[in-house]
């Protein structure tokens, strides 16, 4: 539909109308490239000279590639849409440059509903994709630090040499070194990342007063449900006696009643009230149930339960006011440590990504205090 859109759209019309291209990187988060230098024949040149106007923005406008680094409405802390467009745009050319005045903080994690792109940081993303040439502009030209780490997707380096999408199948030191993951590395350590870097995880882990409460009220709700149950059982054959005659035998003999004849409706009466005094009996003898010492003992039981139970969920609800119902535990590990652990030898084979380890000079790991 976009195709056959821009097709009838000259690339003139676009440069003069900036508002084509801000409506493009709503629209679209993937293949601008595509529509910009395909059909349109769009130059870099032309992308660094177009300017968007949108709330907040400085005086001129935004450029296109900050423009793909904010959101719609302009807000940086919903931040980052369209990092896939932003991506796009500098392989085409567009200056990754973010100028005083524009508030866009490019080595934060993204937050979007794109479950691709959230928890990474422009860079990690980049890294990501194996997209050599953002990577290169985000740190080169953007200001984006080759130590920071992203929210959900650990440290840049580390992002590189772990990379899901790497598929690597050669171990030659040669080969490796050509690929772009091995070019991503280099630019990264070049620009100051460090193989030593602690890469921080963060967990919530319950507190023991939690711990102990959710266990205390499992118990109390385990208990009530089979104080309850056997409060059931003890009325059980009554009741199913009951609903037999009260649901069934009556209806069908009231509806006989309904249509007998008048030499009928005598015989047929007396059937009613008989099932009637019959419900009238179970009923008294349902009430003695619930009266009687084995019945009343589970009842106040249940009662105490209860009451115990709700002073529990009290308790965790302060607990949670509190903040004392996790702790926060932090794990670190450097990128050697997550190479060892997460891309170990297999015999004599050596994994790909430990070739491009042991390859590169800068790799050397330095002793710690």
């Amino acid at each position: 539909m976009l195709n056959a859109l821009f097709k009838n759209v000259r690339k003139e019309e676009l440069l003069a109308k900036p508002e084509l291209m801000k409506e493009l990187i709503d629209i679209n988060k993937g293949g601008i490239k595509h529509i910009l230098s395909d059909i349109l024949k769009v130059e870099a040149r032309d992308i660094n000279q177009c300017r968007i106007t949108a709330p907040g923005c400085p005086e001129g406008g935004y450029t296109v590639f900050e423009y793909a680094m904010l959101n719609k409405s302009g807000n940086p802390e919903k931040y980052l849409p369209h990092i896939e467009s932003g991506c796009e745009l500098i392989d085409l050319g567009a200056s990754a440059a973010i100028r005083k005045g524009v508030e866009i903080d490019i080595n934060k994690s993204i937050v979007s509903e794109n479950s691709e792109t959230n928890g990474h940081t422009p860079l990690t993303y980049s890294i990501y994709k194996v997209n050599t040439t953002a990577v290169r502009a985000l740190v080169d030209e953007a200001g984006a630090n080759p130590n920071r780490q992203s929210a959900n997707y650990g440290l840049p380096l580390s992002g590189a040499l772990l990379n899901p999408n790497s598929e690597l199948k050669a171990i030659e030191k040669e080969r490796i070194a050509q690929t772009q993951l091995s070019h991503i590395a280099h630019t990264l350590i070049s620009r100051g990342a460090d193989i030593n870097q602690e890469s921080i995880s963060s967990s919530r882990i319950k507190t023991p007063e939690y711990v102990s409460l959710e266990t205390a009220a499992q118990k109390l709700r385990e208990e009530i449900a089979g104080d309850e149950a056997a409060q059931k059982r003890i009325l059980a054959p009554k009741k199913i006696e009951l609903n037999q005659l009260r649901d069934k035998d009556l209806k069908e003999a009231e509806k006989k009643l309904a249509k007998a004849s008048e030499l009928e409706k005598s015989k047929v009466q007396k059937e009613v009230n008989s099932i009637k005094a019959e419900i009238q009996q179970i009923q008294k003898e349902i009430d003695e149930l619930e009266r009687s010492q084995e019945f009343r003992e589970l009842g106040d039981k249940l009662t105490r339960t209860r009451k115990s139970l709700q002073s529990n969920v009290r308790d965790i609800k302060t607990l949670k006011q509190r903040g004392q119902d996790f702790n926060i535990t932090e794990t670190r590990t450097t990128i050697v440590d997550a190479l060892k652990i997460k891309r170990p030898r297999e015999g004599t084979t050596k994994d790909p990504v430990l070739v491009l380890y042991g390859m590169v000079s800068d790799f050397q790991t330095k002793k710690k205090l």
